[in-house]
């Protein structure tokens, strides 16, 4: 086949890294592939860094324009954000070339013009049943079909480690690690308040909570009203995180909502207990293979993140470790794109 991929974002996060999966993944299973992506973007990069065959466009406009003119020179388009469904909806006027659109987002589209360019994709692709059921009750109509997010195990870099966090591992305590943004739907209360819970009952481990936002300031407030200064510390928002996790104890997350959770992945791969919320696609990602909690049940967090500390199920981290090595596998995802493609698409020799 020869597919188009697409990718109009100009930074690097869990969308762009799939894409590049995506990309490779493909072009190891011998089809014909070109990214798309913006000039001088994060993805464009990592193009020329990998010689990947590859356009760019500077706009939105650009990308219609080519989508015109070349749409009929591939077997599928795949878009992998909604922004650039805008223009492959539109352009359907110019060519019979199949359209899919991966969504990893749980938020759903609410406007008519929305509505009516996701129902323009010949097929919708979700990290998650809980994002597709959330797109089915919005209205939409298009075949939608469940393809997980794949999983990338990274070493550990154990000298960046000792050099950047080695003050925290110098404490002697376990260490509990959130990598969530100081925002609303993330929930960052419930996390100061199950761990000031966990404090009153034990003061063998720390907390680190990766991230930025616009709740930091009210969080680092929460953190020295509870006396918690010398336990919750605050890193940042870190680059290639995913180095980190060998230094985890314990991975949590209190999300209000979750398309997915592709930092609890990393933890599964590492092997680091989880303790989550069941919001969202949470819920189907940790059940049976960590802990789960209502959302904003700051004691069954505790308790949880207790447990973790006290002992962990080695069941869970094993059959964790298991589905994100096999389901998850770049191997397996790629092959369940391919298969989709090729049900919509006959490959052209």
């Amino acid at each position: 086949m020869r597919i188009l991929e697409i990718n109009t974002e100009r930074g690097w996060r869990g969308g762009e890294k799939q894409t590049l999966l995506t990309v490779e993944g493909l072009l190891q299973l011998g089809h014909t592939v070109t990214l798309l992506c913006k000039k001088n973007s994060a993805l464009h990069t990592k193009a020329l860094e990998q010689n990947i065959p590859h356009v760019t466009v500077s706009s939105t406009i650009d990308l219609l324009f080519y989508l015109i003119f070349n749409a009929s020179s591939f077997d599928i388009i795949h878009t992998h954000t909604a922004k650039s469904l805008t223009p492959c909806a539109l352009s359907k006027a110019f060519h019979s070339t199949k359209i899919i659109f991966s969504r990893r987002h749980y938020k759903t589209p609410s406007s008519v013009f929305s509505k009516w360019k996701y129902n323009a994709a010949h097929a919708i692709t979700t990290v998650s049943a809980y994002i597709k059921s959330q797109l089915t009750a919005a209205g939409i109509t298009a075949p939608v079909h469940v393809i997980y997010d794949a999983s990338v195990f990274v070493e550990p870099n154990t000298a960046r480690i000792q050099k950047e966090y080695g003050n925290y591992l110098q404490t002697g305590k376990k260490i509990i690690a959130a990598i969530a943004a100081f925002e609303a739907e993330k929930d960052p209360y419930t996390l100061v308040e199950s761990v000031a819970l966990l404090h009153a009952q034990r003061n063998d481990f720390i907390f680190l909570h990766f991230g930025s936002g616009s709740l930091k300031n009210a969080i680092e407030q929460l953190v020295k009203t509870k006396g918690l200064e010398s336990i919750y510390f605050f890193p940042g928002q870190t680059p290639a995180i995913e180095e980190l996790y060998s230094m985890f104890d314990v991975f949590v997350m209190t999300s209000r909502n979750e398309g997915f959770g592709s930092s609890v992945i990393d933890a599964f791969l590492n092997k680091v207990p989880v303790v989550s919320t069941n919001a969202g696609g949470l819920k189907e990602l940790v059940e049976n293979r960590g802990y789960l909690a209502d959302v904003g049940d700051t004691k069954k967090i505790a308790d949880h993140l207790n447990t973790c500390l006290e002992n962990p199920s080695a069941e869970y981290i094993n059959d964790a470790y298991t589905f994100a090595i096999t389901e998850l596998s770049s191997t397996t995802i790629q092959k369940q794109y391919e298969a989709l493609f090729l049900s919509l698409a006959q490959p052209t020799v």
